[in-house]
Formats: C-alpha cells, structure tokens, sequence
C-alpha cells in the first residue's frame, strides 16, 4: 500500500517475487513493471514485459524502488 500525505492517496500495489532477485509490480490487476536486485541496489524498471521494460531509477531498498516505480 502507497499513501502520499499530500493528496491523501491510498493505493494498493501487489510485489511478487517473479524469480530470484527480480520483483514484479502490480497495480490494480495490471503489470506496471519490476524492481531487479543488483548487488546493493534495486533498479526499478518501468513496463509490463521485463524484457523490453526501462530503467527508471536506482535505490537502496525495496520500498523506495516500488514507489518510485509507481510514480514514474
């Protein structure tokens, strides 16, 4: 669950672990794209194929990773 203080959204997102260090991110039934592990951070990639996703951003949790993948 996403929740910005700003707007007072709630959002429900589904993380799975699809294989072993790459994360798939839903949102409302929908692939919104995935979080892979590399080393010490998490690369989030937006699209709904992981092959042909886009790196949108780098962090160090898993959290930071999935909100600003929803964000992107």
């Amino acid at each position: 669950m996403i929740k910005t203080i700003e707007n007072t959204i709630t959002v429900d997102v589904l993380v799975t672990e699809a294989i072993a260090g790459i994360y798939r991110v839903e949102a409302a039934g929908h692939t919104i794209g995935y979080v892979q592990l590399t080393g010490e951070r998490y690369v989030s990639l937006l699209g709904p194929v992981y092959n042909t996703s886009v790196e949108v951003a780098q962090t160090l949790t898993l959290d930071a990773a999935v909100r600003r993948l929803h964000s992107a």
